[in-house]
């Protein structure tokens, strides 16, 4: 997933649990060394876990799972194609 978050998932679960019991979450943070902007959105979203970050979007991928699908069977019928074929096929099927 990259890299690891600067607050433990331990650390941010103890600010969760401290909310859902009604505990000063603000205090756990704070003994935790978690600031307390990043404790009110983990309280928000009500999870310890953290956002997925980064990553290609679907919407922008230059080689999606069709086109190689398409390659595949193109080459399973035909495994002479030259390369500027195969690129051909491609920008035929989009």
């Amino acid at each position: 997933m990259g890299k690891n978050p600067k607050h433990g998932l331990a650390a941010r679960k103890r600010v969760v649990s401290a909310h859902e019991e009604g505990q000063d979450w603000e205090l756990v943070a704070s003994c935790n060394d978690i600031p307390l902007t990043t404790a009110r959105n983990i309280v928000q979203r009500g999870t310890a876990d953290v956002k997925k970050r980064g990553g290609a979007r679907a919407a922008w991928a230059k080689f999606t799972p069709e086109m190689e699908e398409a390659l595949v069977e193109s080459l399973e019928d035909n495994c002479q194609y030259s390369l500027a074929q195969m690129g051909d096929m491609l920008r035929c099927t989009q």
